[in-house]
């Protein structure tokens, strides 16, 4: 592809910069395309444009549009999926593990590899809690999650843990003197660990996922490699600091890595001719097996490969070539359905309604047989538990057999039930029970099993101490018994003026008062009594329905109608609560029911029955501007933790620079921009792909609703 031609792509799209590869479809193609300078292209169109359509692998419906005299309008449409973009730090999963340990990478750099990323974790949380933003930021790299209209459980108070944390630090809540807020990021560090633990996928600084490319030069040579960053890779300073890996051995692997081949330790070495491509990788032409086709095989359709320069796993690695005794598609059951189009009518004259029912019927038949790509891996992962070994002639074929079966669908493979239960019982020989480390019930393993070593004897233990040491470390907030003034405000003021209209023979506020909190009182009792009777957890889906009925009790407590100004702005008030839920009614109950707690802040009932308006309470005490969203717009905004962190070192260099020029004052930060750098995380629904029409030449570039989930950021 022409640079001019990806420029205007860019252009359309709204990408900054020029990327080096688009992966994405077009008249019948569909591949990756690398972008090539318009000087090295060997013709351009009338409009400068220029765009190769590989006739082997890239063309999947003939005939090849440079033989097609004029192409529909839909057919000039180039679809965009995915583009090379700056990549991040990739990670070490349970595949690459068991191979990596196989082929000679010690248990010790593995468990120091996994105890400094539970550190570094913990490290993270640290360092941000006494800023907002940065620990927002640290949420969201803890935990994936989506907003949606379904969030909020009782009123304004959300039902999930990571939302009301969310909601306590957009608040202004802090991790200083917040029980509630202590509480709640305990319990997403134990969710996140959590997970860390069953799932865990090590976090390698000196790694990446980036696509890959054919050599279009075919200068580089069968064990060399050329990879380059379009920036300085900053995620590791400390121990790599460059743009791109020269003179050094990388490793190369693609999902899923089953096979002791499926990570191959290869040269990199910069070439001159290939520096406009960044931020992926180029592999040799040289060699009589393409190195993509080792790697589980792969291809240069689009395939993401891991690549890791940290030499403490790439030195001591030894590579495996190909299994020379690997079974075929036959071997293993598999069967091609594949039939050229072609073919199907070739025979008829003239196409009939019935055959073509018939095509589409075969069609969907065979869309809907099930895939059996992860059962292959999962038996895989037994047999080579119990057997010890990923060389064993039965963990070859099954990893085989599910190298054939990750793009079976696309290419026509069929592996039925009947097949895939002979070979399974012809291989594990009858039940076998899953490994240790997939069993989430399991205590321990066998410590010959690196998986099962990595989690019970390193993870388990260190993040026991991680969980410990933050319990110990915040101890002092969540045993205080002092209360948030900024919560009880409201209430004291209110209980004040009561006390000067009754030295004035008015008891009509103090009647107010006294009923709300005499209802407020029963609604404790009644709290205490549900709790002890069926104690549940707070993310027991049961928990919620439970207390229903207290907080629809809660929020139905009325003032006592009297003729005084509370009692007549409640009366007001009432006509506009679906416009604004935050009536000062509301916000004085919510006031007297936590001060009826003020001995005891980190229970949780305040919340649970007047969460919302707490937090809204809380908002109202800060000093720094505000700004109202309506629900519909904030479930499509998702936090920009780059932002929040670029915020963060700028505030840092300013104090640096106040301390060097000798400013000993109290500085305050200046709020008039907006903190929360909010971005949309999603396009508006009801179109499968955004099409722009290039007016000058007619060319549509379009982008296709999968491209939106992850090219977004």
């Amino acid at each position: 592809m022409s640079e001019s031609l990806a420029r205007v792509i860019c252009h359309k799209l709204g990408i900054d910069g020029i990327p080096s590869v688009f992966q994405g479809r077009v008249a019948g193609a569909k591949g990756v395309w690398m972008v090539e300078k318009d000087s090295n292209c060997r013709r351009l169109s009338s409009r400068g444009f220029y765009l190769e359509v590989s006739d082997d692998s890239q063309l999947k419906i003939r005939p090849h549009p440079a033989d097609t005299q004029e192409l529909e309008e839909s057919q000039r449409i180039f679809e965009v999926l995915k583009w090379s973009s700056p990549p991040r730090p990739g990670a070490l999963t349970f595949q690459l593990l068991t191979i990596l340990f196989d082929r000679g990478v010690s248990k010790v750099v593995l468990k120091e590899l996994l105890e400094s990323d539970i550190s570094s974790i913990y490290d993270d949380l640290v360092s941000a809690k006494n800023d907002p933003l940065l620990l927002r930021a640290w949420l969201r790299s803890a935990h994936s999650f989506t907003r949606s209209k379904d969030t909020e459980a009782l009123g304004l108070w959300p039902a999930e843990n990571i939302e009301q944390t969310v909601l306590l630090l957009e608040s202004g809540f802090r991790l200083s003197d917040s029980a509630l807020l202590v509480n709640r990021i305990r319990q997403s560090l134990r969710d996140y660990m959590t997970r860390y633990r069953d799932y865990y996928q090590i976090r390698v600084p000196l790694s990446t996922s980036v696509f890959c490319i054919a050599d279009p030069y075919g200068i580089l040579a069968e064990d060399e490699v050329h990879c380059g960053f379009s920036s300085t890779w900053t995620h590791a300073t400390d121990q790599f600091n460059d743009h791109l890996l020269d003179g050094i051995d990388v490793l190369v692997a693609r999902s899923p890595a089953l096979l002791p081949s499926d990570i191959q330790r290869r040269k990199a070495r910069y070439k001159l001719e290939l520096r406009h491509f960044r931020d992926v990788i180029v592999f040799p032409t040289r060699g009589s097996t393409p190195l993509a086709s080792m790697l589980s095989g792969g291809d240069y359709d689009g395939d993401m490969v891991w690549v890791c320069w940290d030499q403490k796993l790439v030195q001591p690695f030894r590579n495996e070539g190909l299994a020379p005794d690997r079974p075929s598609e036959v071997a293993c059951g598999i069967k091609s359905m594949s039939t050229p189009l072609g073919e199907i009518f070739k025979h008829v004259r003239k196409i009939r309604k019935k055959e073509i029912n018939r095509f589409f019927m075969n069609c969907f038949s065979f869309n809907l047989n099930p895939g059996f790509l992860g059962y292959c891996t999962r038996e895989f992962e037994k047999v080579v538990y119990h057997e010890g070994s990923i060389s064993s002639s039965n963990a070859i074929k099954l990893a085989t057999m599910a190298g054939y079966l990750v793009d079976a669908a696309k290419g026509g493979l069929l592996l039925s039930e009947q097949d895939w239960k002979g070979i399974r019982n012809s291989i594990s020989l009858g039940v076998q029970a899953i490994p240790a480390y997939r069993d989430p019930n399991a205590n321990r393993g066998n410590s010959d099993n690196i998986l099962d070593y990595l989690k019970f004897s390193v993870a388990i233990p260190a993040i026991d101490k991680l969980l410990a040491q933050f319990n110990t470390q915040w101890k002092h907030v969540t045993e205080s018994t002092e209360a948030d003034r900024d919560l009880t405000t409201l209430w004291d003021d209110t209980d004040k003026r009561s006390s000067q209209e009754i030295m004035d023979k008015n008891y009509k506020l103090k009647t107010i008062l006294d009923k709300l909190w005499e209802n407020v009182k029963n609604i404790r009792t009644e709290w205490f009594n549900v709790m002890s009777h069926n104690p549940a957890r707070e993310d027991d889906k049961l928990f919620i329905q439970k207390i229903q009925p207290l907080y629809n009790r809660f929020q139905s407590i009325e003032p006592t109608p009297v003729d005084h100004p509370i009692y007549i702005r409640y009366l007001e008030e009432i006509e506009e609560s679906s416009k604004n839920p935050y009536t000062h009614w509301s916000l004085l109950r919510a006031s007297c029911l936590y001060s009826l707690f003020r001995r005891s802040p980190s229970n949780t009932c305040p919340w649970y029955l007047a969460g919302g308006e707490l937090c809204e309470l809380k908002s109202r005490a800060q000093p720094e501007r505000k700004r109202t969203m309506l629900q519909k717009f904030y479930i499509h905004t998702k936090f920009d933790g780059r932002s929040a962190r670029r915020m963060q070192m700028k505030l840092v260099e300013q104090d640096v620079e106040e301390q060097l020029a000798g400013d000993d004052e109290d500085h305050e930060d200046d709020d008039d921009d907006d903190d929360d750098h909010l971005e949309n995380d999603s396009y508006p629904q009801g179109e499968s792909w955004d099409s722009v029409w290039d007016h000058a030449g007619g060319m549509m570039v379009g982008e296709s609703s999968e491209g939106l989930n992850h090219s977004i950021v």
